[in-house]
């Protein structure tokens, strides 16, 4: 068979495709619209899992400021607090409360926000806002169950940072009440040691080490220059003078020990006080809800169809429709094929 006839029978077998998909096209078209209408079912007739979706937004200061002391979080970042969100127990203990048989059907799922990051920024930046997505039970129970576990979410979260808390000034308070009373304890021997010196009117050596030893370098330190003078003059004008210093000296030391003694007095107060907050369960009218005032709830729960939108039902259609032309396209030219191949041989 030469090239030319060759050429015409190539011709005829694309022309008689093209006339085999114009003979077929009610079975193309049949195809199509079968695809189409259980698409179509499928979108807007079955039903859809139904979610109950809520909106909330947390930023966390870098510390807190209370009678106690400072308080720095753990960690700033809400991410790491919001998976407690996730945790299988906390789904459990939620489920719990409705009653619900099998939490292993519900889901709790986070979405956070995506983090935008400007040139300008500098230093860390975290999501700010997220979402609770909570599916797998009855509408009419989903948007509760929502509810329900953030607020105990927000509860929990607020008793592990006030627990941390407490043991951390806790254990301050502690140190200090002991350092107090040990400076108490050393301050009261020499103040009694003071006193005694003064009733027995005893005199002072005038030598150079013992005027050393007697001179107090926290009140020189205090006084000014001409004041710290009029120390000096007080200890070289003779007894008299130096019986004056031992009374102010006295005098001064007396002081401090009041100061160490009401210090001591308000700590043990702050101590006891804090010691009964926690074990009445109090720390939150003690501190406030040290997270939870950091918490704003943006959107309630509300029931939405996890459907994916319109957006996404039009792609879904479109993609059923062509996969319909194109499938029943393919059947009739593979057929076509078969056909013209038998009738060659």
């Amino acid at each position: 068979m030469s090239d030319k006839q060759q050429n015409n029978v190539k011709s005829n077998r694309d022309f008689d495709y093209f006339i085999e998909l114009i003979k077929n096209r009610k079975l193309i078209l049949i195809t199509a619209a079968v695809f189409l209408t259980v698409t179509l079912i499928y979108v807007f007739l079955l039903p859809k899992n139904v979610v109950s979706k809520s909106s909330f937004s947390i930023s966390l200061d870098e510390q807190i400021e209370t009678p106690y002391g400072i308080y720095k979080y753990k960690t700033r970042n809400p991410s790491h607090y919001t998976e407690l969100l996730e945790k299988n127990s906390f789904k459990h203990s939620v489920c719990n409360k409705f009653g619900i048989n099998n939490p292993k059907d519900v889901q709790f799922t986070v979405i956070e926000d995506e983090v935008k990051f400007d040139a300008k920024t500098s230093g860390v930046v975290y999501p700010k806002k997220y979402d609770l997505i909570v599916q797998g039970v009855e509408g009419d129970v989903l948007n509760n169950l929502n509810r329900s576990a953030l607020n105990r979410f927000l509860s929990l979260t607020d008793s592990t940072i006030l627990n941390d808390m407490y043991i951390n000034f806790m254990s301050k308070l502690k140190n200090n009440v002991d350092d107090l009373m040990l400076e108490i304890a050393s301050k009261q021997q020499f103040v009694e040691v003071l006193r005694k010196d003064n009733l027995s009117k005893s005199e002072v050596n005038t030598d150079k080490t013992n005027l050393n030893n007697l001179i107090d370098d926290r009140i020189v330190n205090s006084l000014k220059g001409s004041e710290r003078g009029v120390l000096i003059a007080m200890l070289l004008n003779g007894e008299q003078g130096k019986h004056y210093y031992r009374e102010m000296l006295l005098s001064y030391q007396e002081v401090e020990l009041e100061v160490l003694k009401n210090q001591l007095v308000k700590s043990e107060t702050l101590m006891e006080k804090l010691n009964d907050a926690n074990e009445t369960n109090q720390l939150s009218a003690l501190f406030g809800g040290v997270f939870s005032s950091n918490f704003i709830q943006l959107t309630e729960g509300e029931l939405q169809k996890m459907n994916g939108g319109l957006t996404r039902d039009l792609k879904f259609i479109f993609l059923a429709l062509f996969l319909g032309l194109f499938l029943s396209s393919v059947f009739v030219l593979f057929r076509s094929y078969m056909r013209f191949y038998q009738d060659q041989f």
